[in-house]
């Protein structure tokens, strides 16, 4: 990032990543779509894989955004501690 960046900018790219660690904790991949032409497929925003077994665990339309990906994220680890206990 430089430093022409506004503070919300920042703000934002830095919760991006903060959720984009969670999901490696959780052996998962946060994915951004990447399209520049929006359709019914391709949503423009997050979606979920599985790295090892490439399937999409949620948001398969890219049709997350960040906050619905990191709620996704707390209530499946929140799933993977209770099966713990």
């Amino acid at each position: 990032m430089g430093p022409y960046k506004s503070r919300e900018e920042i703000i934002y790219y830095t919760y991006e990543h903060k959720v984009r660690r969670q999901a490696a904790r959780l052996g998962l991949k946060l994915t951004r779509s990447r399209a520049r032409l929006l359709n019914v497929n391709d949503l423009g925003e997050y979606r979920i894989t599985d790295p090892e077994t490439k399937e999409v665990v949620a948001g398969a339309k890219f049709d997350l955004d960040i906050n619905q990906a990191k709620a996704w994220l707390d209530q499946y680890e929140a799933e993977i501690l209770a099966e713990r206990q």
